[in-house]
């Protein structure tokens, strides 16, 4: 399988993180396969994957169902308290393939684009159980950045 935007192992935790810019594939894709905005597959060949936690995507997702998504194209494993921005992504599901069951709790948000700043502010999920105080900062108008960074290094 290829998966654009990385693949995660089975033992790992993706946490407090989130992808911005754009994933295009690059490759032919079939109905076990997948790309999504944040990653590409969390476990695969039907193989447990990790956990993916209080994490976020705004990265637009070119192509469409069934390969792409807004957050993981494959999932075997956990996703809780993650997000995606529907009109950033342009994507409508969180998760392209489950190749086995796996717990999902996503939310999609901004589906009207009355949301756009959702992930500016910390006091908003999942942004609430990220370190602001040692790790991430808050920049107005952008999303966070790692302390030492500027505003709109991401951009």
């Amino acid at each position: 399988m290829h998966h654009r935007t990385g693949t995660h192992g089975s033992f790992g935790t993706i946490q407090r993180s989130y992808a911005a810019g754009a994933v295009d594939p690059i490759f032919e894709f079939d109905e076990n396969t997948g790309f999504g905005g944040l990653i590409g597959a969390n476990g695969e060949n039907s193989q447990p994957g990790g956990t993916v936690r209080n994490s976020f995507a705004v990265a637009a997702v070119y192509g469409g169902l069934p390969e792409g998504a807004g957050l993981s194209g494959v999932s075997n494993g956990p996703i809780l308290n993650s997000f995606f921005d529907v009109l950033a992504t342009g994507q409508t599901d969180c998760v392209a393939v489950h190749q086995i069951p796996a717990v999902t709790k996503c939310t999609a948000v901004n589906k009207t684009g009355n949301q756009e700043d959702y992930f500016f502010k910390k006091q908003n999920p999942p942004l609430k159980g990220w370190d602001f105080s040692h790790i991430w900062q808050e920049a107005e108008g952008h999303l966070p950045i790692l302390r030492g960074f500027e505003p709109g290094f991401q951009q």
